[in-house]
């Protein structure tokens, strides 16, 4: 895996501070990549929050690390499940945003399709009928958002 840039497989990337998706039925099960091209922004621990149709939910931090000056890649899954039957609409799309306490550069989004469905997850906004991508990508493709 390349030490400084998300990995082509993930479905969805993001310049910016966060990362937005939206679901339907069940949170997907996905695994998350963020980057960092200054160490020094990072603490000795990452931790993501997930704010789900703006309920933010708190991780624990996920693990520590040891930092030689260079920049890091860091990939880690993503489950939610306690407690969201509160905040999900039901048979309706659900507004998800992943931010890191630690200022990142860069986020991805890959999809276990064994485990999720690609029908109940999309990266751009269904209720708007435009893409926020910066290119034209159908969903399940590989998609790139850039935010300046």
């Amino acid at each position: 895996m390349p030490r400084v840039e998300i990995p082509e497989w993930f479905e969805c990337q993001s310049r910016g501070p966060s990362i937005f998706f939206w679901f339907r039925n069940e949170f997907p099960a996905i695994a998350v990549c963020v980057v960092n091209s200054d160490f020094k922004k990072f603490s000795s621990y990452l931790v993501p929050s997930v704010i789900i149709n703006g309920h933010e939910y708190k991780h624990k931090p996920l693990c520590s690390y040891f930092f030689d000056g260079k920049p890091c890649t860091v990939v880690f899954r993503l489950q939610m499940k306690d407690n969201l039957h509160e905040t999900l609409l039901e048979k309706e799309w659900n507004r998800a945003e992943i931010v890191c306490e630690d200022s990142c550069d860069e986020y991805g989004i890959h999809v276990w399709k064994q485990q999720s469905s690609m029908g109940d997850i999309r990266f751009t906004d269904p209720f708007r009928k435009r893409n926020i991508c910066s290119s034209e990508v159908a969903v399940g493709e590989k998609t790139k958002i850039s935010r300046q």
